[in-house]
């Protein structure tokens, strides 16, 4: 059975030093000032974004699987970038939101402790899979799945989940201005496909990036950053089987802030 998360927990579910709400947005508003300042490059950076098997361009928008043929596990790779270096960064914590194209959440997005697919869904910083991306943590860096269940306020057909990853404190790196690099490996274990009791397997779905903390080093000029603006290819959210649920969100054809106030 899913947990019901409060903002509480979703505020503690961060890596890194804590920060309270209106620094957050000193920060951000900070941050936004110099994305507008800095000149834009030939790439649609800054931005977040969200691909099957690949970094940006190189991936999949959408995966499709056969849910009676047993498959391999398959993996979301995250992505940013930005307009100016952030320096000393040892985390990243990504807020991640499922919606499916069912009045409520199929039992195949289950996948929170003690739920029909527990234990299915993982998180790696190892992004070698991925031969477009460039690792942000330089090969040292690990991921987890910090949390799923759902919030406050969602539909009864979604639910959202926390991925980090980072580094020790000597290995801080700095993410450079007008180049994405990759932060998480988000990968999904498919073996039960054909004989999962867990029903939904052929439901489409959308994952969608909704927010990207950038954790940096205590006394780091502007502290920790908040990303939540997509890619200009509107690149920051995945489909399951079929866009129908992408479409319901929608995570195209609407500005980001419109897309927001559906999710907060």
């Amino acid at each position: 059975m899913a947990v019901s998360l409060d903002p509480v927990t979703y505020a503690r579910a961060i890596v890194g030093h804590r920060r309270s709400p209106a620094v957050y947005l000193a920060v951000a508003l900070v941050a936004l000032a110099g994305v507008a300042a800095a000149p834009r490059p030939a790439r649609a950076v800054p931005g977040t974004w969200l691909r099957w098997n690949d970094c940006e361009a190189a991936g999949m928008g959408t995966l499709v699987i056969n849910c009676v043929i047993p498959v391999f596990q398959r993996s979301m790779f995250a992505s940013v970038g930005s307009d100016s270096d952030i320096t000393q960064v040892v985390g990243a914590s990504l807020v991640l939101d499922v919606i499916t194209d069912s009045p409520t959440l199929v039992d195949w997005w289950r996948l929170g402790p003690g739920d029909c697919r527990a234990g299915k869904l993982g998180a790696s910083a190892d992004l070698s899979s991925g031969l477009a991306c460039v690792d942000a943590w330089n090969l040292e860096g690990s991921g987890l799945i910090q949390v799923y269940g759902t919030r406050p306020g969602s539909g009864a057909n979604q639910a959202r989940f926390v991925a980090t990853a980072g580094v020790s404190a000597d290995s801080a790196v700095t993410l450079p201005a007008g180049q994405t690099r990759g932060i998480v490996r988000v990968f999904m274990f498919l073996s039960d496909a054909a004989t999962s009791p867990c029903a939904g397997c052929s439901t489409g779905a959308c994952v969608v990036l909704n927010s990207v903390q950038l954790v940096r080093l205590p006394g780091a000029p502007g502290g920790d950053i908040t990303l939540s603006e997509p890619a200009e290819d509107g690149s920051n959210y995945a489909m399951w089987q079929s866009g129908a649920a992408c479409v319901t969100v929608p995570a195209v054809n609407r500005s980001w802030g419109q897309i927001k106030a559906m999710y907060r």
